[in-house]
């Protein structure tokens, strides 16, 4: 039988038996710990696992004890995921994840008494799995380079940190152990390591050398096996930077001084022993790239450069070998007896990864093989080989290998919550991962690749001419080298077609603008220089597309554009990018040309668009309050908020414009008495034509929201229908410009007098995340409808106290206060003088108040304390005292 503890006895406990579950998950005995988890990994340590415990409670029976586990976010891991096992003291907790996002599960334990004890895990899934093959490694999330030390383990090396990490290559979770090299190394400073090779029980590890703080190349030698597996610091090399400045500028390799352009900048991506050269390195980049071609760099000494002493040594370096992997960079480079596997990445204008073949001499060309790489790039970089096939690869007879593959996912969102997972704020929740994929069949190179040339500028409604006559649009050549367009395509995506065809040269240079336009005669074309004149190609002002197909077959470029709703859809004007280098097939990355050509027409055909610069500031409506049944407040109005990195400024920046949800650039209008928005700061747009308005909207909100500093400003425009409507924002010129913003809003009829909030996807109720209050003024039908808004997002009045005396009102808030007070007048009076004393009777400010509606005094440099607030006028005098915390 149970017998009840004497009150005041000890409490049951949680200890969590990290033994059990390491090195897979990192938890400490006692709680907190951090775990991540994807939904559908086949190795999760927290479900495959489990995570064993013990219960205990000396004054209490372990069978009378309630053992409970709960989430609190059951779209991530509901509470009856969480299964809970065994029987006595020993207990094992199993994760079992259905959505990805971040929860915290609660582990309890509970005596008939109501004594517990809790044990916390935070919880973050994520939903990347590409397939059964995916292994996810946490504890850093660069992966960059791997070190294969059999077929269960492999060493990591990170480009954020000179931590080696070993992991189990086929289980996702922590590392066995990790390894830093800082102190060998002899500085904390971070080298991005980013390539490495192994002969025998040495491992060379090689930083990005992009600075000479980055020149790095460090050697360490291998001890034990498998698990039991460690390294241990062999000496280093720190002026390969400065040789290969040398040998590039001094023409050593005799390609003439400079040939290279390393003193503009490069960086080492990847190396590989020489499968040609006994006893020599292969350096490859990931920039420069010359001529289109990748480009690798032989170390004849590497391996007797890299020591524990300081020697006069330095790296002798022999003829550079460049191969075309259409376009690309290399970003990572393993070769063995069988030849060489290469990670070929985006550079430039190529924006894929492909997996190529290659004998490993200099005289042979690579083999681009069929794996799809797109799904896995969309995850992360591509950074790391692990391992080579132990068959022949080449040609053939690599077809069907699997092939494992290290991705850098530093810069992925795993959790759905904006962070990048370099950022996490727990090591267990950053992960890189592995990856197999089939090499695939051997496919022939494209001459060309997409992006090599860009669509720039669109004519396609000229005024001057008739649209038959004056349309044209422009192309830039975005690749390193020259491109004869003689064979290409033109077409749309239905039945406009035309090939490209000439007896003329159509080589168009790198970095040059070319012209194509439906009529060569100047005279008759509005005055348009055209470099090839083409047929059967009409360009829409509603809805089309142009397409440029290389002779080869490859798509090249693609621009679909729309009627103005997100592109331009200018008359008269060009439609041009705002930069050579933008997403052209983002109609926010376009503008209307304004420069004037020919015949009146505005367009830069043939030359650098003429787009102006877009602004800093982010201006987005967030809040919209379209009126309510009977006599209103105040005057419709909208909220804006600048999420920038800088101020809008009128007359510096760009005009604002307003149109309701027709959206109409030609009856938009602009916005007026509105000078500047801060950078996270709101602005009050008025919808009026009587600036009246604004004193009237300030008495109705004034007293019950803090409008100091809120800028208000008007718009004589269409007013919100409170049967659903819409707010559109220009920044610039309606007629130019596509609109920054469209936020439109159901019916209000159920809603009266609340307004919108636009970032709550939801009508306005007090207390809301953004600090929705009720007005003090009533309207309506009959005069009892409060308002209900957030405008400003500066929250509720806090605090706030009226002085007085019989003739003299002023309302001072909030208090207590940590920096700064407030002082709003209420009456008409607008001149008072004004001091703060400290307690000892020292005046710390003086102030006077001028034609302003409120004022802040500023108690940053005060000590904290209680001053007096001592204020006059020409009605009488106040005071107060002001508590700073």
């Amino acid at each position: 039988t149970y017998e009840r503890p004497t009150p005041g006895t000890s409490s049951p406990a949680i200890t969590v038996r990290t033994e059990l579950s390491a090195p897979f998950l990192d938890l400490t005995a006692e709680g907190p710990s951090a775990i991540s988890a994807d939904l559908n990994d086949l190795t999760d340590p927290a479900k495959s696992i489990g995570i064993s415990f013990t219960i205990s409670d000396p004054d209490t029976p372990i069978d009378v004890l309630a053992v409970s586990a709960s989430s609190s976010n059951q779209t991530v891991i509901a509470d009856a995921d969480l299964v809970i096992s065994g029987m006595g003291s020993e207990r094992k907790l199993t994760m079992n994840p259905r959505g990805a996002g971040i929860a915290t599960v609660s582990l309890n334990v509970t005596d008939p008494d109501g004594g517990s004890d809790i044990y916390i895990f935070n919880y973050a899934v994520s939903d990347a799995t590409e397939g059964p093959s995916t292994i996810f490694h946490a504890g850093s999330s660069d992966a960059s380079t791997a070190s294969v030390v059999d077929a269960e383990y492999m060493w990591v090396g990170d480009d954020e940190n000179q931590t080696i990490r070993l992991y189990d290559r086929n289980h996702s979770g922590m590392p066995i152990r990790g390894i830093d090299f800082n102190a060998d190394l002899g500085s904390g400073a971070e080298i991005e390591i980013e390539g490495s090779y192994r002969k025998g029980g040495r491992i060379y590890w090689i930083g990005s050398h992009r600075t000479a703080g980055h020149s790095v190349i460090f050697r360490t030698v291998e001890s034990g096996v498998g698990i039991n597996a460690t390294l241990r610091y062999d000496g280093n090399y720190t002026s390969l930077h400065s040789d290969l400045m040398t040998w590039d500028n001094a023409n050593i390799h005799e390609m003439g001084a400079g040939f290279l352009g390393l003193s503009n900048g490069f960086e080492i991506e990847g190396m590989t022993l020489d499968p040609f050269q006994a006893g020599s390195t292969l350096l490859t980049f990931r920039g420069p790239v010359i001529d289109g071609k990748a480009l690798i760099v032989p170390v004849v000494n590497l391996e007797s450069v890299v020591s524990t002493e300081v020697i006069s040594n330095h790296a002798v370096l022999g003829k550079p070998v460049f191969l075309n992997l259409g376009g690309r960079s290399i970003r990572s480079i393993e070769c063995g007896d069988n030849g060489c596997l290469i990670i070929a990445g985006p550079v430039g204008t190529v924006r894929d990864y492909r997996l190529f073949t290659w004998t490993g001499n200099p005289a042979d060309q690579p083999e681009m093989r069929g794996a799809d790489l797109s799904s896995l790039a969309a995850r992360g970089s591509i950074e790391g080989i692990i391992g080579l096939p132990e068959a022949p690869f080449l040609g053939a007879a690599g077809n069907d290998l699997k092939i494992s593959l290290l991705l850098d996912a530093g810069t992925f969102d795993f959790y759905g919550n904006g962070m990048e997972a370099k950022d996490l704020p727990h090591p267990q929740w950053k992960k890189s991962r592995s990856e197999v994929v089939t090499l695939g069949a051997v496919e022939t190179l494209p001459i060309f690749n997409n992006g090599d040339v860009v669509i720039t500028e669109i004519m396609r409604n000229p005024n001057a001419v008739a649209d038959g006559q004056g349309e044209w649009f422009e192309i830039y050549n975005a690749s390193s080298v020259s491109i004869n367009l003689n064979g290409w395509g033109i077409s749309d995506a239905d039945s406009d077609q035309h090939i490209i065809e000439s007896d003329a040269s159509l080589e168009i240079p790198p970095g040059a603008f070319w012209v194509l336009g439906s009529n060569a005669d100047v005279a008759t074309n509005g005055g348009v220089a055209i470099n090839y004149q083409y047929s059967g190609i009409e360009l829409s002002e509603e809805d089309d597309e142009l397409i440029l197909i290389a002779s080869d077959g490859t798509e090249i470029d693609r621009v679909a554009w729309d009627a103005g709703t997100i592109f331009p859809n200018p008359s008269g004007a060009s439609m041009a990018l705002m930069a050579v280098t933008d997403d052209n097939s983002d109609g926010a990355n376009w503008c209307m040309a304004s420069t004037p050509y020919g015949d009146g027409d505005a367009g830069t055909p043939g030359m650098v668009n003429d787009c102006p610069e877009a602004p800093a500031a982010i201006l987005r409506v967030t809040e919209i309050w379209a009126g309510q049944e009977g006599a209103d407040l105040t005057a419709d109005w909208f909220e804006i908020n600048n999420n920038g990195p800088e101020a809008w400024v009128r007359g510096a920046d760009p005009e604002l414009y307003y149109d309701d949800e027709s959206q109409d650039a030609s009856t938009a209008d602009l916005i007026r008495g509105i000078e500047r928005i801060e950078p996270g700061a709101t602005a009050i747009v008025l919808v009026t034509g009587d600036t009246n308005d604004i004193a009237t909207f300030r008495g109705v909100w004034s007293p019950v929201t803090d409008l100091t500093d809120v800028a208000i400003g008007y718009v004589d425009g269409a007013g919100l229908d409170g049967g659903g409507d819409a707010v559109t924002l220009w920044m610039g010129d309606p007629n130019r410009f596509v609109a920054i913003d469209v936020a439109a809003y159901p019916a209000t009829d159920q809603n009266d007098g609340q307004s919108y909030d636009v970032e709550l996807d939801s009508f306005s109720v007090v207390g809301n995340a953004n600090g929705a209050v009720a007005t003090l003024a009533l309207g309506g039908d009959n005069g009892e409808v409060v308002n209900v808004g957030s405008p400003g997002n500066r929250g509720p009045i806090v605090g706030i106290e009226t002085l007085f005396n019989a003739s003299i009102e002023l309302e001072v808030f909030p208090n207590p206060t940590a920096d700064a007070v407030r002082v709003r007048l209420k009456g008409e009076e607008k001149h008072y003088l004004g001091r703060m004393t400290a307690p000892d009777g020292t005046v710390v400010q003086r102030f006077q108040i001028n034609g302003v509606s409120a004022f802040q005094i500023d108690l940053q440099s005060l000590p904290a304390g209680v001053y007096n607030l001592h204020m006059w006028g020409e009605r009488g005098s106040v005071s107060k005292l002001i508590v700073k915390k």
